[in-house]
């Protein structure tokens, strides 16, 4: 399974909606592979209270690019 090659737009979302905004639970999308996710009923949410030390934590763990590997036709 290939992942999103996507490196702009990215957005933080909650792995586990509603379990905070530590580094643990926060995975990065591209607008598209988020808008894919939401229209299948994911739980994600865009979270808007972390810090950004955790942000730049995430991006750099995520090598700045999405992290979907969904097969759903999102990935370039």
């Amino acid at each position: 399974m290939g992942r999103c090659t996507n490196t702009s737009n990215l957005r933080i979302l909650h792995r586990v909606k509603d379990s905070g905004a530590e580094s643990g639970n926060i995975k990065v999308y591209c607008t598209e592979c988020y808008e894919m996710l939401v229209g299948k009923g994911k739980p994600s949410e865009n979270v808007q209270d972390v810090s950004a030390d955790t942000r730049e934590r995430a991006l750099k763990r995520a090598g700045d690019r999405c992290e979907c590997t969904s097969a759903a036709g999102c990935h370039r």
